[in-house]
């Protein structure tokens, strides 16, 4: 790997939304991937803990958004975990495809309830 595509410090956990959904973010990397024709993709990788025992209390949607330097959205994607498929904990890999030259400057981590 490219340690210049490695984009780690460009995540930010809304860890109060993590509270509200009970659960917490571990291990979170994140990396970007160049396309010759300028566009790009923004991969976060992680795990997902409930913050008690080994279930989800509530399906949880995880949400990856990635801003440019202007604070425009330019791109998002997100990975549902279902209560019922979910045991202790479980990694995911979410990508976000970016359609503009536009760098990334923040990439948003957060949970939500659907």
């Amino acid at each position: 790997m490219n340690p210049k595509n490695d984009v780690t410090q460009l995540i930010e956990r809304l860890e109060a939304f993590e509270e509200r959904c009970e659960i917490r973010l571990e291990a979170l990397f994140a990396i970007m991937v160049n396309y010759d024709d300028g566009d790009y993709r923004v991969g976060v990788n992680g795990e997902l803990h409930p913050n008690e025992g080994t279930n989800l209390k509530q399906e949880i949607t995880l949400r990856v958004d990635v801003y440019d330097k202007a604070g425009r959205l330019i791109a998002r994607g997100d990975e549902q975990f279902l209560r019922e498929d979910f045991f202790g904990f479980r990694t995911f890999s979410i990508d976000a495809m970016v359609r503009t030259t536009e760098k990334p400057s923040k990439i948003r981590v957060y949970p939500t309830i659907p």
